[in-house]
């Protein structure tokens, strides 16, 4: 007879199957747990060492200047700039700045249906009559001679910018080290001084003062350029929005009638020297270093509360917070990087900044290569910046394209000035009005162009790389998927 005595309750319990199979399973989870953490993160440093082995900048900080600029040598030194840093865009001369805006009107004019409209200053003098900046007072006065009182209140800010831009070097005081969090409040303020010149100078063409447009749209060129440096996609945008508004001021100034050949060799020599697609593939890169430093965050200091306040651009509404969960992962925030830097570099490689080219060609990492739920759900992030992405592309290609047709236009303003008509082909440019003509960067072919009853029809072929013959979707020619990019030839003089 055994003497054994039973085995405890305790001991039973963990004989019983169930609970070995359940510690069994639990113990599987969490290796799998832990070696899918672990490979992500060898994954993503064998990425960092062979990237910088390439030469490529991962992290932001590899952009940032080694010295500081003292202040006389620096643009964004002065005052304004301080100020604007100071209180985050909310101090007294950026809030005045920012009253400079449009108004609306109680009832809509008609837009033009044949070509795009012009800037509208009566919007204007409504936003400066609300804004207190003129009065009822001025009712005698046109659009113009409103708006350009109006704006007398700036003339110090914009005074202080102009003398600034004499200035060799710039570099604004963002603190590009906290990734997407990063307080960028000089592009906003950025946006108001640009706006403000270029109103200005349609106001002054409306009046035909020529030369003093000619100074505001040269203010507006160097201006812009303040931001070609800056590290994100978003700068680039907002300096591309800068470059628009002072071509739309050539435009309106070519209307009139009102450019000396001096003024147009001037501009042309400036537009010439921008390129927009070398800017591009900049923010590419310097925005995928933006994100690793955001990325780079999260991974090391998980947070189901800080993903949830970010969520996915409110995709997924009242369950960003159990979206936060799921994104409680180092693996999640590798796996993202690892896609998100590939797609970068993929982006980058259909761009040729030294030939002014896009070459389009089938992708591997894009939104459209994703399969799946679950794919899409652990490349959520990544996913989202290639959507960005891809619209930022067409805006760079269509910003491009509307400088290189902008220079264009001038030569053929400079050619009607000189013969008294516009030429028959654009060869008729070369060498007296353009050492060489410019090419259409969707297609590396010359830009469209035709004499017609307006003057010219010039064009762009557009994102989709398909002759439309000039055909445009709506006015603004935004760079949308099918009709092509124009340059609306000058009003014809009986307009």
């Amino acid at each position: 007879m055994s003497t054994d005595a039973p085995p405890s309750r305790l001991r039973r319990f963990f004989r019983s199957w169930w609970v070995r199979g359940f510690l069994l399973t639990l113990a599987f989870c969490a290796g799998s747990y832990f070696y899918n953490e672990w490979k992500w993160e060898r994954r993503w440093q064998a990425y960092v060492t062979e990237a910088h082995a390439r030469g490529v900048k991962v992290y932001i900080t590899e952009y940032l200047p080694a010295e500081p600029i003292p202040d006389a040598e620096n643009f964004a030194a002065t005052p304004l700039w301080k100020e604007v840093f100071a209180q985050n865009g909310k101090g007294p001369r950026a809030t005045k700045l920012g009253t400079a805006k449009r108004g609306t009107r109680k009832k809509k004019i008609p837009a033009p249906k044949d070509r795009p409209s012009p800037t509208d200053l009566g919007l204007f003098r409504i936003g400066l009559l609300k804004a207190g900046q003129i009065t009822k007072a001025d009712e005698s006065l046109s659009d113009a001679e409103a708006v350009l009182k109006g704006l007398k209140f700036v003339e110090p800010d914009i005074a202080e910018i102009t003398e600034a831009l004499m200035r060799p070097k710039v570099n604004y005081p963002v603190k590009w080290e906290e990734g997407f969090m990063a307080e960028m409040p000089h592009l906003n303020v950025s946006q108001s001084i640009g706006r403000i010149l270029e109103v200005r100078a349609c106001a002054k063409l409306t009046l035909g003062d020529g030369d003093g447009a000619f100074s505001d749209i040269q203010a507006l060129l160097a201006f812009a350029r303040t931001l070609e440096n800056e590290p994100s996609l978003i700068a680039c945008l907002v300096e591309c929005s800068l470059i628009h508004m002072a071509t739309s001021a050539v435009a309106h100034g070519s209307d009139r009638k009102l450019w000396t050949d001096a003024h147009l060799r001037s501009i042309e020599a400036v537009l010439s020297e921008m390129n927009i697609i070398a800017r591009q593939v900049f923010a590419i890169h310097s925005e995928r270093a933006l994100s690793n430093a955001s990325m780079d965050g999260f991974a090391q200091n998980l947070n189901i509360r800080t993903f949830s306040k970010i969520g996915f651009g409110g995709t997924f509404g009242k369950t960003d917070l159990l979206m936060g969960a799921y994104a409680n992962r180092k693996s999640f925030w590798r796996e993202n990087q690892l896609w998100m830097n590939r797609m970068s570099e993929e982006e980058q490689s259909m761009w040729a900044p030294e030939n002014q080219r896009w070459n389009p060609r089938a992708r591997e990492f894009s939104d459209e290569a994703l399969s799946g739920f679950w794919q899409n759900l652990n490349l959520g992030v990544a996913s989202i910046w290639g959507g960005y992405s891809d619209h930022f592309a067409k805006q760079c290609l269509y910003n491009h394209a509307r400088v290189r047709m902008a220079g264009l236009a001038c030569a053929l303003e400079r050619h009607r000035i000189a013969k008294g008509a516009y030429p028959d082909a654009l060869d008729a440019l070369i060498p007296e009005f353009l050492p060489k003509l410019p090419h259409d960067p969707c297609d590396g072919q010359p830009f469209r162009y035709r004499l017609n009853e307006e003057g010219y029809l010039l064009y762009s072929i557009g994102t989709d790389r398909v002759n439309d013959g000039g055909k445009v979707e709506d006015f603004t020619n935004a760079p949308a998927d099918g009709p092509d990019l124009r340059w609306w030839s000058p009003v014809p003089p009986e307009s």
